[in-house]
């Protein structure tokens, strides 16, 4: 006889709902060991229509079991709705929520996925018979595969979790050393600045010598246009008809440029 089969057949409740009455009105143990062994059955039947995901069958169960338990403590009879079809919704969602934050967060193939939940099985029943971690080679002949798929299945466990850019870095002595984000590379400003300045430079090299300086002692001397016009013996007009097209001209080398 299970554990299950004898809180069954001993416990004075007769009917699910009366259970259900006594552990909302008394929070009674023997109410609630009573219900999860008469509805461990449905969370079985739930949970193994998730297997075969890389969870293990049995953990499913203990996430259904917890799911049953919240539905439980929440059901209300009075709203007219049968337990099982309130409880359904709760474990399945209890469940997907184990995958959604424990489960596998990285796309892998079928094949490795199930390889690497081997792979965790096998090292454990290995470490309690000998007493020890097995090696590579022990694994690999104990699954029946080469070395390299174990050392791919390995590495897919170690990485199934992204890390967190919130989570804290410590250092030897066991210290926090900031978040990984603080460790994130940042954009050098002084490259866009150097870019910047190699397509100016070219554009410049496309001007005659007359634009260059005009440019110059306008934009480097802060000269007048009229200033400018004296320095060059040009009208003050000229002068800004001339710095126009040098501006335009620039423009149009560093946008090919660019």
């Amino acid at each position: 006889m299970t554990g299950l089969q004898y809180i069954q057949e001993h416990t004075e409740f007769a009917q699910p709902m009366e259970a259900l009455e006594t552990y909302r009105s008394e929070y009674s143990d023997e109410a609630l060991n009573y219900l999860v062994g008469r509805y461990y059955g449905l969370v079985e039947f739930l949970a193994r229509k998730f297997e075969g995901r890389g969870e293990p069958l049995d953990d499913l169960i203990q996430v259904g079991l917890i799911g049953l338990l919240k539905a439980i403590k929440r059901y209300d009879a009075a709203r007219g709705v049968k337990f099982e079809t309130y409880a359904t919704p709760t474990i399945v969602g209890e469940i997907k929520r184990h995958f959604r934050d424990r489960a596998w967060n990285l796309k892998v193939p079928r094949g490795v996925k199930d390889l690497s939940l081997k792979l965790q099985q096998a090292k454990s029943a290995f470490a309690g018979e000998y007493g020890r971690t097995p090696t590579r080679e022990e694994l690999a002949s104990l699954l029946g595969v080469t070395v390299g798929k174990v050392e791919e299945a390995s590495r897919v466990v170690s990485n199934r979790f992204p890390l967190s850019l919130d989570g804290t870095l410590t250092s030897s002595n066991d210290e926090e050393s900031g978040t990984f984000y603080s460790y994130l590379g940042e954009d050098d400003q002084s490259f866009d600045f150097i870019l910047e300045s190699l397509s100016l430079q070219e554009a410049l090299d496309a001007l005659d010598e007359r634009d260059k300086k005009i440019l110059f002692l306008r934009y480097f001397e802060e000269l007048s246009q009229q200033q400018v016009g004296e320095k060059l013996e040009l009208s003050q007009m000229h002068v800004s008809r001339l710095e126009r097209r040098a501006i335009d001209k620039l423009r149009e080398v560093a946008n090919k440029v660019s």
